[in-house]
């Protein structure tokens, strides 16, 4: 019989997932919102710290998963790119993964006023 520590140990990468869609050229396009890792999500908050740019970006790459492979669909590259995404495509995937991963709303409007500016890359 496993111990508690055991347990919860076990659970390292089972991340909560939310199926969702985003407009497409030809439409809708299915997506999956994963919850991000207590690192990815105290990376975010010490980006939005420190008014770092692409921190939006960061977050969108970290959350955003291929439903047929389950893997992540963007990488660091696609940071800036994802963050000229308009805000009506980005905000529901925002909130699922605020939601998910208990990001605070000040720090959600703090990366989006960072957005203006771009002092260096998370």
């Amino acid at each position: 019989m496993s111990t508690r520590r055991e347990q919860i140990l076990q659970m390292a990468g089972k991340l909560a997932e939310e199926p969702a869609q985003m407009p497409g050229p030809d439409g809708p396009v299915d997506i999956i919102v994963r919850e991000m890792t207590g690192s990815q999500s105290q990376t975010f908050e010490m980006s939005v710290a420190r008014g770092l740019e692409n921190v939006l970006g960061y977050l969108l790459q970290n959350v955003i998963v291929d439903p047929d492979s389950h893997e992540l669909m963007f990488d660091a590259g696609d940071r800036a790119a994802l963050q000229e995404l308009g805000m009506a495509a980005l905000k529901p995937i925002v909130e699922i993964a605020q939601r998910q991963s208990g990001l605070s709303v000040k720090d959600l409007e703090q990366a989006k006023r960072n957005l203006l500016k771009a002092p260096a890359a998370v």
